[in-house]
């Protein structure tokens, strides 16, 4: 999510030949704003939901990993847990759902329009199958303090 090269002075192509440091790992960005979501900062969550969002349209895919400029290499492209990272955002951030032994628990995190995309009042996500069921979930309103939930 954040990388800080501190005062130690590396040129690019140093970082580039370290595998692990000085990249924008999608998935690692998935669970830091999924963390945020739950800890009741929407706006760390959004800005970082942003940010993959921004990442994936650049070639229109997810890529293993991003350098700080945004590239990455064709070979690294379409990698399945880079989406991952970009559906639990919205699984377990946007909408809330923590899977739970028992059951669902739902605790949304939704930005309000200015800090986010253009959102509708109300989002969906439809024809989710867990367990037994096939659930369709909306969330109405914004923020994270849920006024009421229904189900059918």
């Amino acid at each position: 999510p954040r990388f800080d090269h501190g005062d130690i002075p590396l040129d690019d192509r140093h970082i580039s030949e370290v595998y692990h440091n000085g990249r924008i790992w999608p998935f690692v960005s998935g669970y830091f704003a999924i963390a945020a979501a739950r800890k009741g900062r929407i706006d760390i969550f959004a800005e970082e939901m942003l940010r993959l969002i921004d990442l994936s349209e650049q070639k229109g895919t997810f890529a293993e990993f991003y350098e700080l400029d945004k590239s990455f290499a064709e070979k690294r492209r379409r990698q399945l847990w880079s989406d991952t990272g970009y559906l639990g955002m919205v699984y377990q951030g946007l909408f809330g759902m923590i899977f739970e032994v028992e059951g669902i628990v739902f605790s949304p995190s939704k930005p309000y329009p200015q800090d986010f995309v253009e959102t509708e009042e109300t989002i969906s996500l439809l024809n989710v199958r867990y367990r037994r069921a096939v659930l369709d979930i909306h969330v109405k309103g914004f923020g994270n303090q849920v006024a009421s939930f229904k189900i059918n």
